[in-house]
């Protein structure tokens, strides 16, 4: 990145243009955006990672409906129309490279999409979970408190204000600092500490290379260590109960 941060609005398109491009130059495997919000949620290209902003809304497949919350994530396959009632309000990160291996036909067809509930202090999907090339947080902020790096050098993180209004410094080196309104996101490299003030309610969204992620995933199977849960049909009840 030619600046260690960029921040948006998430409600402006110019600025939300930038931020894009941003993680696009630094991987094509990955694309930001705002799905529009009177139409299905629907990716044609690849996975969609999609958080849910500050509007409740319903999501519905296969006559299936969920409640959706701010902070939630929601993971749709490629090529899965997801209903979203009244609007989408969401911000979408779609990413080309290998899906999640527990999509499959018996998982698509019973359950369609991951919706995996915001989760306060503890994480959503942690970055040991290799069927993502991500790691996902929602934190309520109160005082000063440290956010650490992650993972990998090499990744970006992306910081984005639910509520309240967080205030963000780096934690070592350059002390910039940047103040967070709800619907404005920060991103950053992957490599240093970061110090936070509320209070508010702020998602944590750290992203890897795709080659990177390509690599663990690889070693991990390599290695048979790899936790990959599978969608399993419910136990046949015993004749007669």
């Amino acid at each position: 990145m030619n600046s260690p941060w960029l921040a948006a609005n998430l409600d402006d398109p110019t600025a939300l243009e930038s931020l894009s491009a941003e993680i696009r130059a630094w991987d094509p495997a990955f694309d930001l955006y705002r799905p529009a919000s009177d139409a299905l949620l629907y990716e044609p290209d690849g996975t969609l990672y999609a958080i849910a902003l500050q509007a409740p809304m319903t999501a519905e497949y296969n006559h299936r409906k969920r409640e959706v919350r701010p902070g939630d994530l929601l993971i749709v396959p490629s090529g899965l129309p997801v209903g979203i009632e009244p609007a989408v309000d969401l911000l979408g990160l779609r990413f080309e490279g290998e899906p999640p291996d527990h999509f499959r036909e018996r998982f698509l067809q019973v359950w369609g999409y991951e919706h995996l509930p915001a989760v306060e202090g503890g994480e959503i999907v942690a970055d040991a979970d290799l069927r993502f090339p991500l790691s996902y947080a929602v934190r309520w902020i109160e005082e000063s408190t440290e956010l650490p790096p992650g993972s990998s050098s090499l990744g970006r993180c992306l910081l984005i204000a639910l509520e309240g209004t967080i205030t963000i410094e780096a934690g070592d080196g350059d002390r910039a600092t940047v103040e967070l309104a709800p619907r404005d996101a920060l991103l950053t490299d992957g490599g240093g500490d970061l110090v936070v003030r509320g209070p508010g309610r702020l998602a944590v969204l750290r992203v890897e290379p795709e080659i990177v992620f390509s690599a663990r995933r690889a070693a991990s199977r390599r290695a048979g260590t790899q936790a990959t849960p599978e969608y399993l049909p419910p136990s046949p009840q015993p004749s007669g109960s």
